[in-house]
């Protein structure tokens, strides 16, 4: 079901304005409850702490004798008494005298004249004041009530908390009547909320935070404590005030609050349906017009006379119409003609491609072959071969993007063999030239291994200069001496490992990379593996594979790190190789993957 947009607005306004006017009503009701509440204990507290002072010296001696007389007349077993009184919930009340006791006391002078006192202050708070003379009890609910429904005065029951029981010494009603048919004797217990506490344990006035209703009608409590000379709390004045007429202003209060919500809704809704209306007409006028250019109608128009934002709308509506008329008319000749010029681009495209195709086959088989040649001049690839008391696994990967990773092993005139290992920097076509112009190099160059080393340096620099392009070529060489090797030159640090340790063999030198200048220092390192150790010689290449493979985001921080990755310790070279073949990113890898294990045997 679709809903229209003026009657979304309509309803939007009607929540927004609805909220609004709610929100401010409530805070306004809220902050007026809670002055007139604030006023309302304030005037109370006044009137109490001005009652309080109706009892001078001599009443107040009369206050702490009842007093005794009270704390005298207890049983030896009240304390058991207050302690499960204490239990109770708040505003219980239970007598801790007999009614024969309760009666003794009340029949004293001292309590009948407290108990007129506090009828005088009831007296006090009536509309109209009756002439002095004995006062009996009165009646709340009675007409010209006094709105001091209830004073009292309490005491601390001995050895207790006032938090746990207070005990009643006298009361204006404590009478038993029509009202008040269990009355309020002297000696009556009462377990009092946490305001009552606060006169007797801090000395200050304490007052209830608001009223509360029962069936003897709706009041607030206030007390106010009674002080001996030396400061001593000796009791308590409480009195209740009737509210009833403080709680039906709150009522009016609340009734006018609802009032003028229900207007303001009324309002709302009349100005959203005013606002609605005068929004839809326009709309449906677009609206119709939408689905008359929808149906290839362009000769239909908007009629909208007005200038504000729908008669511009309207305009434009209009404007694109005719337009897209005066388009459509020309239609089939403009896809003619594009149609023949996609026909001629796409003849193109075709005939493109067909020679693109033609030229990668021809370059693929170029690369192939290329990579063919290469193999043909590294011996013994991804095979073992024996120099002495030594066997050397090696293993090799070319990349598709000819990069320049190459091996030789030489015989040196009377001497052992010596292994070279190496690699070119870049890739392509001058890279697998330069690479194998130093195989051929090394292999027909007469001397020693110094002789090689600088006789390919010497060549490297020429292809520089004739190229025109810098290269740079790492290359070291291993000559075999019955259990010894002799290292000389710069790649990748060898590791010698086992299946226990594994070691780093710096052969960093300063001044020994090829193609930099014609000076060499050539410095050699000598390594004497053990039965169980393996030499591994490595390239670039090989450690950028690696890291792909174990997924690191950063170079190996030790060689042991870089041999766990590669699983030489447990697996073949070969199972490695396969590793490397089924990654996904291996077809792209721009570097050959080049490693020689060497292993000394026993003969």
């Amino acid at each position: 079901m679709r809903i229209s947009f003026a009657v979304k607005l309509g309803v939007l306004m009607i929540v927004l304005m609805t909220a609004l006017v709610g929100s401010i009503l409530i805070y306004f009701y809220q902050y007026s409850v809670a002055t007139l509440n604030n006023d309302l204990k304030q005037a109370i507290g006044d009137v109490t702490r001005t009652a309080s002072f109706v009892f001078k010296e001599e009443e107040r001696e009369q206050i702490m004798q009842l007093r005794n007389k009270l704390n005298s007349t207890l049983s030896d077993d009240f304390a058991l008494k207050v302690r499960s009184f204490s239990q109770l919930e708040e505003g219980s009340t239970e007598l801790l005298l007999s009614q024969e006791q309760s009666k003794a006391l009340e029949g004293t002078l001292d309590f009948q004249y407290l108990v007129q006192l506090l009828r005088r202050i009831q007296e006090g708070s009536r509309n109209r004041v009756n002439a002095l003379g004995l006062l009996p009890q009165t009646n709340i609910l009675a007409t010209n009530a006094s709105r001091a429904a209830w004073a009292y005065l309490l005491v601390r029951v001995p050895n207790t908390q006032a938090k746990d029981a207070l005990m009643f010494l006298a009361d204006s009603n404590y009478q038993k009547d029509d009202f008040s048919t269990e009355g309020n004797p002297i000696g009556n217990m009462y377990r009092p909320p946490a305001f009552f506490t606060a006169p007797f344990t801090q000395g200050v006035m304490g007052i209830a935070d608001n009223w509360y209703t029962d069936e003897f009608g709706t009041v607030m409590t206030a007390l106010v404590p009674i002080k001996a000379e030396n400061g001593e709390v000796i009791a308590v004045l409480g009195i209740d005030y009737d509210v009833a007429s403080f709680q039906n202003r709150i009522e009016k209060q609340k009734q006018i609050s609802w009032s003028v919500f229900g207007v303001s809704l009324i309002v709302a809704l009349t100005i959203a349906l005013v606002i609605a209306g005068w929004i839809s007409l326009p709309l449906s006028k677009l609206r119709s017009g939408a689905e008359q250019l929808s149906r290839q109608d362009f000769a239909y128009r908007v009629r909208i006379k007005s200038h504000d934002e729908f008669g511009v709308l309207a305009n434009t509506f209009n404007q694109v119409s005719e337009k897209l008329g005066q388009f459509t008319s020309n239609l089939e000749a403009i896809v003619d003609e594009r149609t023949a010029q996609l026909t001629k681009a796409n003849e193109k495209v075709i005939e493109l491609n067909k020679r693109l195709s033609e030229e990668n086959e021809y370059l693929g088989a170029e690369v192939d072959n290329l990579l063919e040649l290469r193999k043909k001049y590294m011996p013994y690839i991804n095979s073992r071969v024996k120099i002495g008391e030594f066997e050397l696994s090696l293993n090799y990967l070319p990349s598709r993007n000819i990069a320049g990773d190459f091996w030789q092993i030489l015989p040196q005139g009377q001497l052992q063999p010596a292994l070279y290992f190496g690699q070119v920097s870049g890739g392509g076509l001058e890279t697998a030239s330069l690479t194998l112009q130093l195989q051929s190099l090394l292999q027909y160059q007469i001397g020693d291994t110094q002789d090689k080393l600088a006789a390919s340096n010497h060549m490297v620099l020429q292809q520089s200069k004739i190229l025109n392009c810098d290269f740079l070529v790492k290359m070291l060489a291993i000559e075999f001496d019955n259990h010894n090797l002799k290292i000389v030159g710069q790649c990748q640090d060898p590791i010698l490992f086992n299946k226990k340790r594994c070691t780093e063999i710096s052969i960093t030198q300063d001044n020994f990379v090829l193609g930099l200048n014609h000076h060499l220092d050539l410095k050699a390192i000598d390594c004497t593996p053990q039965l169980d150790d393996v030499l591994l010689v490595y390239s670039s290449g090989f450690r950028q594979a690696l890291l792909k493979l174990s997924n690191h985001k950063q170079d190996f921080a030790t060689c042991s790190d870089l041999i766990a990755a590669s699983g030489l310790q447990q697996h073949s070279p070969q199972e490695l190789l396969e590793k490397f073949r089924s990654e996904i990113w291996f077809n792209d890898f721009p570097s050959d993957i080049s490693f020689i294990q060497i292993k000394r045997i026993n003969v």
